[in-house]
């Protein structure tokens, strides 16, 4: 009986250890994919060129970017500003930082 028991106790902690390392694989793998349109709207915008197909898919995709948007909906331009440097500062940051590790000017 504790011979079943210390097996079952072990295939336990294994399920365990297998779902999260896959949930972890599963985050792992969307950051990636969120990173990477990150990466092609960049270039775009540094090409001069439109990123507006781009960032529609990522939105789609991201329930955050997707949630972030309707915040943003109806914003003035100064309102816009605001947002991005509070959202900068959040981050120990200013624009300007951000603008210049992307190879834009501010």
């Amino acid at each position: 009986m504790n011979m079943m028991n210390g097996l079952n106790n072990l295939l336990d902690n294994a399920e365990g250890m297998a779902a999260q390392a896959a949930t972890t694989m599963r985050e792992i793998g969307e950051m990636g994919n969120k990173l990477a349109y990150l990466q092609q709207m960049v270039s775009v915008v540094r090409k001069g060129g439109d990123p507006t197909q781009l960032m529609s898919a990522f939105i789609k995709q991201n329930p955050q970017a997707q949630q972030m948007m309707n915040v943003l909906q109806g914003k003035t331009p100064e309102g816009l500003k605001e947002y991005a440097e509070n959202m900068a500062k959040s981050y120990g940051t200013d624009v300007n930082t951000v603008l210049k590790q992307l190879g834009m000017q501010g």
